[in-house]
């Protein structure tokens, strides 16, 4: 397969979309993870859009231009300020939403891909790698997994 490759710069409305699409899985998997005690309620939803478009800017000016570069082995994102290789074994999950794909790698956060960038081809071939992950079943959710039983204590 021949490595698919693209550019992006995020505006505003398509980073709040991929936002609001992700946040309930996110908080799913901070309640899973113990980072806080129960799902907050959506009437919160307004805050975290507006830290999120205060992440946005800040993360504009870092890195204007995004350059992907993505394989059967690993997705490579290219910045002014350097390069990330991620494995598909760091994701937690490839997630489906209204504006593209979101690399989910839980804690250490997701990298979002909107569909604009992928030409026909570029799809065909992204959707076809999906597939062959999730049949790997390399990206099992962390929110999926059950927790693991409490650690008796010695008296």
């Amino acid at each position: 397969m021949q490595a698919i490759s693209f550019s992006v710069s995020y505006g505003l409305p398509e980073y709040l979309s991929f936002v609001r699409d992700h946040l309930p899985a996110m908080l799913e998997m901070m309640v899973a993870e113990g980072r806080v005690k129960r799902m907050p309620s959506k009437v919160w939803y307004p805050v975290f859009l507006v830290g999120s478009t205060v992440a946005f800017f800040y993360k504009r000016h870092r890195m204007p231009v995004c350059d992907f570069v993505i394989d059967e082995k690993e997705i490579r994102r290219t910045t002014r300020g350097g390069t990330l290789v991620v494995p598909w074994s760091d994701l937690i999950a490839v997630r489906r939403y209204s504006r593209g794909f979101l690399l989910d790698k839980g804690t250490k956060g997701a990298m979002p891909l909107p569909y604009r960038c992928f030409s026909a081809e570029q799809m065909a071939a992204m959707e076809g790698l999906v597939r062959d992950i999730e049949a790997k079943q390399i990206h099992e959710p962390v929110a999926c997994q059950p927790a693991p039983p409490p650690v008796p204590r010695a008296p």
